[in-house]
């Protein structure tokens, strides 16, 4: 899965924490009971192969010039974080 299909609905999304179970508490990206996940946590879940998900950081990383691009996640809106891994197509 790409995060642009993960992404696709906002309930998929969150902010201050890499991920979120169905009772809004924070989980680990890779646990079963993840369901929403911000751009950090999504990279992790959806490109759990290493050289993969560096990769897709770098992408991140490059298109945006910072290099802690989990923080922008925090200041961006839903619609931000969805341009980017469409326009990046990760």
């Amino acid at each position: 899965m790409k995060l642009k299909e993960l992404f696709a609905d906002p309930k998929r999304w969150t902010q201050g924490t890499s991920a979120r179970g169905k009772s809004g508490r924070a989980v680990s990206p890779a646990s079963q009971y993840a369901v929403c996940f911000c751009l950090l946590g999504g990279v992790i879940k959806c490109y759990p192969n290493t050289e993969e998900k560096e990769a897709v950081e770098r992408k991140i990383e490059k298109r945006l010039k910072i290099s802690r691009y989990w923080k922008w996640n925090d200041m961006a809106t839903f619609e931000q974080v969805k341009k980017l891994v469409n326009e990046l197509d990760i």
